[in-house]
Parts: structure tokens; sequence; C-alpha cells
């Protein structure tokens, strides 16, 4: 990323830094500058990563030994763990997006629904014309085989939780709740059916 990652509170920062521990310059191309002068800079008040040559630090240019990317991600791949446990969060997020809506229903209840989607061009809002690398617009962005809840299933799970299993306490109490549910719309009916009678 052109701009550097920022941090989404202290905690990820210290996340991100344990990891930037066990990179060596075999991975990292930037180890010694990262080392020498930081691989943290303050932007508007706020904590990011570093840029260097116009690019994050932890990007390993085309050509570098160690891997073209990010090597973070590399890291990941060699520790055996998700990259969603060494990068910081704004890097793994993307372009997978959640957000909250309220819903209101014809009898005046309300509900938060918690939507997942994509993050396009029109989320950034005000500025992000320099973004040339966000790509998910672009056709050629989706060509995987797989769908994206099997190839971004860390990323999911990590944004909205794991989903019930059949045999899972809150899926057995979602299954009680419609029996119970169920037996007493029964009931209702064999009480209308009774009253219609009499």
């Amino acid at each position: 990323c052109v701009h550097g990652a920022h941090f989404s509170e202290q905690k990820d920062r210290k996340r991100v830094a344990r990891w930037v521990e066990k990179l060596t310059p075999e991975l990292w191309e930037n180890h010694d500058i990262g080392h020498k002068g930081g691989w943290t800079e303050k932007e508007d008040g706020a904590s990011k990563t570093r840029v260097v040559d116009n690019a994050c630090i932890f990007h390993n240019s085309e050509g570098f030994a160690g891997g073209y990317g990010c090597a973070l991600h590399h890291l990941a791949d060699q520790e055996g763990v998700s990259f969603i446990e060494t990068k910081p969060e704004v890097c793994w997020q993307l372009p997978l997006r959640r957000a909250y809506e309220d819903l209101e229903y014809e009898d005046g209840s309300e509900r938060l629904v918690l939507v997942l989607g994509e993050y396009d061009r029109r989320h950034w809002g005000e500025g992000g014309h320099d973004f040339q690398w966000y790509c998910t617009g672009n056709a050629d962005a989706h060509v995987a085989t797989d769908p994206v809840y099997v190839t971004s299933r860390d990323e999911i799970v990590a944004l909205i939780g794991r989903l019930a299993r059949h045999d899972s306490p809150l899926h057995l109490a979602l299954r009680r709740s419609r029996l119970r549910l169920g037996r007493a719309r029964r009931r209702r009916r064999r009480r209308l059916r009774r009253r219609r009678t009499h």
C-alpha cells in the first residue's frame, strides 16, 4: 500500500510488533531500514507503518529473493499461521467490509443486522483518488476457482465469528426455541379451532 497501514488500536500495533521481531533480512527487504529508523510513523497523530520508496515498509519489491509483496504475509506462510495474525488489521480486512444496518419492520420492531460485503471505491468517501492499487473493481481480480467464503474463511470468521454448527450449543439452543415456538403455535391453532366449533 502506498500509504502504509494505520493501526486500529494500540493492541493491533503491539501484536504486529511481536511478529516484526521474527522477520529476518532474508524475508524482509527493508529489514535494516526498519531496525535502524523504525518501522512506524505518525500521520495526523495516528500510528501507522512507515512508508519507504512510496510503499509500506513491509512491501518487498519485485525480484526480491525473499518474495514479492508483504514480508509479514510471507512470515505467516513460513510460520504456518494465518496472515491475520501477522499483519495489521486494515491489511487483512480489505476488501471485506463489515457494516451494521438498523432494520425497522412493519410492526415497529427494530433489529441491528451485521452485513458483510465488498469494500469498493465508493466506500472511501472523499479523497482516495490515489488508490490506483485498489483492484477489486477490476474483473481480473475475480478469477479464483473457489468462492470467497472458502478462500477468505479466516478473515470472515475474525470479522463476524463462526457460523453455528449443528452440534454447537448455540445451534441446539436455537433448535429448542424453535421447537417451543412450534409447539406454542400448534396449541394456539387448536384453541382457535375449538372456539370456532363452539
